[in-house]
């Protein structure tokens, strides 16, 4: 077996334009699919790298949150499909 990186990774996203679209309550898929990407990154990343991702729990959580607190709130279906589009276009990005 391959000995990772042991420690807490991490990432801080801040969009101020997603800031503003989820003050004003009314946010764009464009958003949306820019946010799911950034946080399915870590999980493609180590996908990539060692060929199984145990991380990740955490960015799974933040995503179910973020898309099941939108208006009108997301079904569990669409957040898998999100989650797997968003992964896979992350993996196409690295």
């Amino acid at each position: 077996t391959r000995a990772g990186i042991r420690g807490q990774a991490g990432t801080v996203f801040f969009d101020n334009d997603l800031s503003t679209q989820l003050n004003a309550n009314k946010v764009t898929r464009t958003a949306i699919d820019r946010y799911t990407i950034v946080l399915m990154g870590g999980i493609a990343a180590e996908a990539i790298s060692f060929e199984q991702a145990e991380g990740g729990a955490s960015d799974e959580s933040a995503l179910v949150n973020f898309l099941i607190g939108l208006t009108p709130a997301w079904s569990q279906e669409r957040v898998l499909n999100q989650a797997r589009w968003a992964v896979t276009e992350a993996v196409l990005l690295l």
